[in-house]
This record gives structure tokens, sequence and C-alpha cells, in this order.
């Protein structure tokens, strides 16, 4: 009897400590997890480095604008500057109000009346004068057939080939090649006075300015004589006089056709 309750205490011993053990590896606290690498902290540290990347592409597109607007405005510019290269067919002719004048240049060789004179070759030599008429009233005098035929009837490079029967063939045949006419045109003329009674600037109006300086005309026209220069205006009180505009004082005054007087030649633009 003593044998059997020994077993059964052993028994039990053995049970007790088998529960024991079971216990504390199925209620063992799990351990505390362990956060991914990087975890909010480098969210937030990306999401900062997004926003401020936002911030500066902002702040480009906004410094694109600006340069998109900035071109624009020279795209206007380099339009209008286009359309008044086009209204001004050589570098010498000059624009202004809506004509095409004659740029003057003074190689020297002094005053010449011409036909006939040492720098008469040359119809642009701010120097050179001519007389309206030879038999009174007409315009046929060396202002048209010498000074205007030498613009509308020659070629540009060489003013003294006449292309007049061939137009630019004629100057490429004679080797001097380049337009028939001055700048490539030949419709220049004598500028008119506003009114043929009373006179006026009329188209001088355009060139003539005495605020610049003596000679009364911008430089980007060329030198100026200080001196009268025919317009094409017959006096309406006079046929054997025409309108004479000085470029010393800004002076409009009449002339007898039979003398001689600076020129410079204009025609309608483009």
């Amino acid at each position: 009897m003593k044998k059997v309750f020994l077993s059964f205490i052993a028994s039990l011993f053995i049970l007790i400590v088998a529960v024991v053990l079971w216990a504390g590896t199925a209620y063992a606290p799990p351990p505390f997890p362990v956060p991914p690498t990087g975890g909010f902290p480098a969210c937030q540290s990306a999401l900062n480095t997004c926003n401020d990347g936002l911030g500066t592409c902002n702040t480009n597109l906004g410094d694109r604008t600006t340069e998109l607007d900035i071109c624009d405005g020279e795209l206007n510019t380099c339009n209008d500057d286009l359309v008044a290269c086009q209204a001004q067919p050589s570098s010498d002719a000059t624009v202004t109000t809506g004509l095409i004048w004659e740029k003057k240049d003074s190689p020297g060789g002094g005053v010449s009346v011409c036909p006939g004179g040492p720098t008469c070759d040359n119809p642009h030599d701010v120097d050179n004068r001519y007389v309206w008429t030879t038999t009174g009233v007409a315009p046929d005098g060396p202002v048209f057939t010498d000074f205007l035929d030498k613009l509308n009837n020659g070629c540009d490079n060489d003013p003294t080939v006449d292309c007049s029967a061939g137009g630019d063939a004629d100057c490429i045949n004679a080797g001097v090649f380049g337009a028939c006419g001055f700048a490539g045109h030949r419709d220049w003329r004598l500028p008119e006075v506003a009114i043929a009674s009373t006179g006026g600037l009329g188209e001088f109006d355009g060139v003539l300015d005495c605020s610049i300086g003596s000679s009364c005309i911008d430089p980007i026209f060329g030198p100026a004589a200080t001196s009268g220069y025919w317009s094409a205006s017959t006096f309406a009180g006079n046929p054997f006089s025409a309108w004479d505009v000085g470029f010393d004082n800004g002076g409009v005054l009449v002339g007898s056709k039979d003398g001689s007087s600076h020129v410079r030649a204009v025609r309608d633009g483009p």
C-alpha cells in the first residue's frame, strides 16, 4: 500500500512539472516589434525633400514664364525691326515718314556744278550742284538729265554705266554687276514742298531738323550742305522759279530755275 502511494506522488509531481514547463513556453510574452529601417522619420524627410523640389519647380516655372514674356517682347521688337529693314532697300538710303531718302557722302574734291565737274560721276557727292532747267521753265536741266538719270538709269555699283535699255542685265554685261538703279530702284525724284503758292516744308519735313545742328539734318542721312536744296515744286506765282529749301536755317525760298543748287533724292517707300 505504501508503495502504491509513493508511486502516485511521483506521477503527480511529474505531471505538475510538465504543466509548469508547458505553461511557461506557451505564455512567454512576444518580443517588441522592431520598426522597419527608416520608418516614419525617413518618410517625413522624403516628403520634405519632395516639397522642396516642388517649390524649386514652381520657381523655375515662374522664371521660365518671365523669360518667355521677355522673349515675346524681343520677338515683337525684332518683327518691327524687320518691317523697317524691309522698307529700307539699301544702307545707302534711309527711311523716314514713309519716304526713302538718298544718303549723301562727302569724298572731298570741292563744289562742282554738274555735269562736267570733277566729282559729278558720283551723284551722291554732297558738294555737287545742279541747274533745274536749261529752257527756262521745263524740268529738263541737269537735275533731271544728269543727277536723277544716274540714280534711275545707272547701275547701283557704278552710276556712270547706263542700264536704261536692259536693266540689271546691262550692269552684269558691263561687269559691274548689282542692280539697275540706285539701291535697286528706278523711281527716284526730287521732294516736293507743301503748297506751290506759299511753300512749306512738305516732304522735306521728314528729313530737315535744325535742332540737330548747323546742317539741319540727322547724320543718319549722311552729310548736308548748309545751303539750299531744290524741290520738284514750281512756284505758282512764277513758272521760271522753283521752291528751294535751306538746310542752313530751314527756310523755304523761291529760286530761279536757271540757277544751281544742291539736291537730295527721295522715293516713295518701300
